[in-house]
């Protein structure tokens, strides 16, 4: 599992077995990005990045 706290205090998990390109498993260093929405009107201005995580 991959755990993960963004800046605003939200608790990411990931099982790392999920992450998959053309059906075989990613290995090495994966950058995820993702949007945090927490109200009406919050769009991907608030885009965070999050690299280097190695499975």
């Amino acid at each position: 599992m991959i755990f993960l706290t963004s800046t605003n205090g939200v608790d990411i998990s990931l099982d790392a077995n999920f992450l998959t390109k053309n059906g075989n498993p990613v290995t090495g260093l994966v950058d995820l990005e993702y949007v945090e929405v927490f109200a009406k009107g919050d769009n991907a201005n608030h885009q965070q990045n999050y690299h280097g995580n190695k499975f």
